[in-house]
């Protein structure tokens, strides 16, 4: 199983690296959770591409520094609005800045290898899919780093899962305070086990950050911990992206101003 890393990482998004690393906090590391929240059209998707291709991207080729973690990325595409065509797109742009003329068709196809998309239809197949997400890992590529899980969007089932609750005649809020719980749970255990940043969007339809944070905490407290150096270390960041985005999402992939305004709450 692979040994996580303690080291702080870059995102290779300037804006948001800012927020990770100003006077409030300490640089991201392997084993955070980064919840971001924000409305339909905020940058949410935009923002996992582009973190996305940073998990994904190589760290050096033909001695040129790419700033990538080479790991693989989990994507729990719930919404299902993770275009692989786009994010290819991203993943291009950011390549070519640092080899503007050199073709790179094996070195692309490389870091897609290492994108790995699951499209849970329920937030309780969600959380038995995160379960058996080791056995994928050790099944298919036991030996490679995995990067960062992400779910987007968390409550993207929020509705489907208050109609079950009613037509059970069960508390909604019940319900789905449940139905989270299990994926977080999973969620705790796989990072414990394997060091990968968590990174989570969603509308905020089941409340603020601060109620993700709170069923992370209690899910610590059940988990057993197998890497004790990992327990204490790990930080969650609440990123908050505002509506009225600037950000085209036909921009190219450069990611400078990918973050018109981020606050932390």
């Amino acid at each position: 199983m692979p040994t996580p890393s303690l080291a702080p990482v870059r995102t290779g998004i300037p804006a948001l690296d800012s927020c990770f690393s100003g006077d409030a906090h300490s640089p991201l590391h392997f084993g955070d959770v980064v919840h971001v929240r924000g409305s339909s059209g905020s940058g949410k998707t935009r923002l996992l591409y582009s973190l996305t291709a940073t998990c994904c991207m190589p760290r050096d080729y033909l001695s040129c520094q790419f700033g990538g973690w080479e790991k693989a990325a989990f994507v729990f595409d719930m919404d299902a609005t993770f275009d692989v065509g786009r994010f290819q797109d991203i993943l291009v742009g950011r390549l070519r800045k640092s080899l503007p003329a050199v073709p790179f068709a094996t070195l692309v196809n490389e870091c897609l290898q290492r994108l790995h998309i699951f499209r849970p239809t329920s937030t309780e197949q969600l959380a038995v899919t995160l379960a058996h997400l080791p056995l994928y890992h050790s099944k298919n590529f036991p030996h490679a780093d995995v990067g960062m899980v992400a779910i987007h969007s968390f409550d993207a089932f929020h509705w489907i899962n208050h109609f079950r609750a009613e037509q059970q005649q069960t508390s909604p809020s019940l319900s789905k305070n449940v139905a989270h719980y299990n994926v977080i749970t999973e969620l705790e255990a796989f990072r414990h086990s394997f060091g990968a940043i968590i990174f989570i969007t969603h509308w905020g339809l089941f409340g603020n950050n601060n109620s993700v944070a709170s069923m992370f905490e209690m899910a610590r407290s059940s988990v057993v911990n197998p890497i004790s150096h990992l327990s204490g270390t790990s930080r969650t960041f609440h990123l908050y992206l505002p509506g009225d985005s600037t950000t085209s999402p036909e921009t190219d992939g450069h990611d400078s101003q990918l973050i018109t305004v981020v606050r932390n709450f």
